[in-house]
């Protein structure tokens, strides 16, 4: 693997990225490379006030999710013998660069190296914390797709770090769009295209749209910069990895009640009348704005104003997204908007509350109402585990995973009454009873059976091969996220084949979502493999077309 340049490693999840960065800082150790590089000042992307005014150093910088942190340790623990580690996070952290400048490796987390960067207009060396006054030997960014966004606090603090080499590592680095590689590329600094106005111009999303120049000047650079690895690819390469079992993915449509429907599509016709007001809102002002430039150069033309109804603000819109999510899953997740009072009653999510149709009375909303969704759900795991009694063994283990923890919480419930044994990592326990939760679930055959996973906790470091199903109750319209989570069980070390099962409830926004998904990996999956699939159509405008659609 080469040792003297920024590379970009977009392996997918479980082929181990964490084992061959280890490997790569083993043997810059083992050259026993003491002195500085002669040729820094050399190389475009190390500025020449950095190797003067910072403490120099032979030390990896490996900054990870929180969650990771023990896997990092574990693993250097195990094959990494002889590496001087240091973790680099809490409120006793030190606060001298040259103390940090003395290990092979420093493991700290996104939110401390965030907290200890002032923002790039307050940078001043006496405010710098002990991170930032080092000259790093090598920094890896461990599931770097957490600086997707070059706008955020949180990259912009990344991108001030120095250091002599530069890693970024991710299993799904396009979440979105082909802009979410360009904070990697500022990361990198890849010049010139890390800086905005360059990358923009040249490779932007509109360039890339329009400019068949642009898409190939894009794979020229990701052919440049990523390597790329599948499963299918290392299975391919031999050697001591093993061979992966089968996977199966299934999607299990149902068709809610009829009492289910009217209430879904109740909401349904609310979201619509707000969505069209936010475009006819839009419409006038972009009229206006037209007006204005027109006024600027001398055209007198006046058009016409409406009376336009109260402004939508885009976050109204995504909250009512996630509202009819939730509806065609369980629909006691809405109930607080049976509370709002603040809405006029001509035009409310309430104005049918006399028949009592989105009302508290409406057993609909109950907490302990089984939806058609959760009963089918239940009735498949009483499946797998009447199928292990009469084979006369353990039950497969369960992933069942949600984006929202308090439907978590609610299925617990129905799973503790049915007496399954099942545990939570969602990010709301402590580290070491996510550990405990995991190597359990691994290990031991019995129980539990059931891990309640939250999308946000599933992407980063867990290992859940005890399991073979995976349950996603909901589909969530960015793909990648659920790919991370899946790969929690199907990955290396796996002995059983894999299931997956996405149940989707027909006639709702879950049909929908499941067709911005596709979008949305056929962009990723053009620019990840330089094919020409970097036409963008998920434009936020236009997935709020989609998603708000009549069925």
């Amino acid at each position: 693997m080469p040792s003297k340049i920024n590379l970009f490693i977009a392996m997918l999840v479980g082929l181990g990225k964490t084992i061959m960065m280890i490997g790569l800082i083993m043997k810059s150790k083992m050259d026993g490379k003491r002195q500085l590089e002669a040729n820094d000042e050399n190389k475009p992307w190390i500025k020449p006030e950095e190797i003067r005014q910072l403490v120099p150093s032979r030390s990896t910088l490996v900054v990870c999710p929180v969650g990771c942190l023990l896997q990092w340790q574990d693993e250097i623990k195990s094959k990494g013998h002889g590496l001087r580690v240091l973790v680099h996070h809490g409120s006793n952290r030190t606060l001298s660069a040259p103390t940090l400048a003395q290990y092979d490796v420093v493991l700290t987390t996104y939110e401390t190296v965030t907290s200890d960067i002032p923002k790039e207009n307050h940078f001043r060396r006496h405010v710098k914390k002990a991170v930032a006054r080092v000259f790093w030997h090598r920094i890896v960014l461990d599931e770097a797709h957490n600086i997707r966004n070059a706008k955020t606090g949180r990259a912009i603090a990344l991108c001030q770090l120095a250091a002599r080499h530069r890693w970024a590592v991710t299993g799904t680095p396009v979440h979105n769009e082909p802009g979410d590689l360009f904070s990697i590329v500022k990361f990198l600094r890849m010049v010139p295209f890390d800086e905005p106005k360059v990358w923009d111009y040249w490779i932007g999303l509109k360039s890339v749209k329009k400019s068949k120049e642009a898409q190939d000047r894009l794979h020229t650079i990701g052919k440049a910069l990523i390597l790329r690895r599948t499963k299918e690819e290392v299975k391919a390469m031999g050697g001591n990895v093993g061979t992966i079992p089968p996977k199966v993915v299934e999607t299990i449509e149902i068709d809610l009640t009829e009492a289910e429907q009217r209430v879904y599509d109740h909401l349904m016709q609310f979201a619509q009348a707000m969505f069209k007001n936010f475009e006819v809102n839009k419409e006038q002002k972009d009229r206006e704005k037209q007006a204005a430039a027109l006024a600027q150069t001398g055209a007198r033309r006046k058009e016409p104003k409406q009376n336009v109804p109260d402004d939508i603000k885009f976050s109204h819109l995504f909250a009512l997204i996630c509202r009819l999510r939730q509806c065609a899953v369980l629909p006691y997740l809405i109930h607080t908007m049976l509370e709002e009072e603040d809405v006029d009653e001509d035009d409310s999510f309430d104005e049918y509350k006399d028949e009592h149709l989105v009302s508290k009375r409406n057993p609909i909303f109950d907490r302990e109402f089984e939806s058609t969704k959760i009963k089918r759900i239940l009735d498949d795991l009483e499946e797998l585990r009447e199928q292990a009694e009469a084979e006369n063994k353990p039950m497969d283990k369960v992933v069942i995973v949600s984006s929202w923890t308090s439907l978590l919480d609610i299925i617990h419930s129905h799973l503790r009454s049915r007496k399954f044994s099942c545990v939570f990592i969602t990010g709301r326990e402590k580290t070491d009873e996510r550990k405990d939760a995991m190597t359990r679930f691994n290990n031991h055959p019995q129980r539990p059976q059931i891990v309640l996973l939250s999308l946000a906790a599933g992407g980063v470091g867990i290992n859940l091969i005890g399991g073979n199903y995976v349950f996603f109750v909901e589909p969530h319209w960015n793909p990648q996220m659920e790919v991370q989570a899946q790969d929690r069980v199907h990955r290396f070390g796996q002995t059983k084949n894999v299931f997956i099962r996405r149940y989707i409830s027909k006639g709702t926004i879950e049909g929908r979502v499941m067709q911005l998904q596709a979008m949305k990996l056929d962009l990723a999956d053009g620019v990840l493999k330089n094919t020409k699939k970097t036409n963008n159509k998920g434009l936020s405008i236009h997935q709020m077309r989609l998603l708000f659609s009549a069925d």
